[in-house]
């Protein structure tokens, strides 16, 4: 493996590219509102029962495709919107190599 490293040697360096791209995302909790519990499921009217946790890294998390089908008694319930970030960046450089 030695060898093939010496093989190759960088003659030059030429600028590098980089780009940042942001991502966000939306979504929600259903929470009980007499105790902290969260919606673990998606009830819906095929399958009404609603299941909770006491977790909120376990808890389901809806979208906005959900509240379409989502059916929930919302007396009981209250919704808390979350927005995620995230932050890619691409790095890249072009370099030139001698056999």
């Amino acid at each position: 493996m030695n060898k093939q490293r010496k093989l190759f040697r960088v003659k030059g360096w030429f600028a590098m590219n980089k780009s940042k791209t942001k991502y966000t995302k939306e979504y929600c909790y259903i929470v009980h509102k007499d105790v902290d519990h969260y919606v673990d499921n998606r009830p819906t009217d095929r399958a009404p029962k609603v299941e909770y946790t006491d977790d909120v890294e376990t808890a389901r998390r809806f979208f906005e495709e959900d509240f379409e089908i989502l059916q929930i008694d919302w007396s009981k319930h209250d919704k808390i919107i979350c927005e995620s970030t995230h932050i890619r960046i691409h790095r890249s450089e072009r370099v030139e190599l001698n056999e």
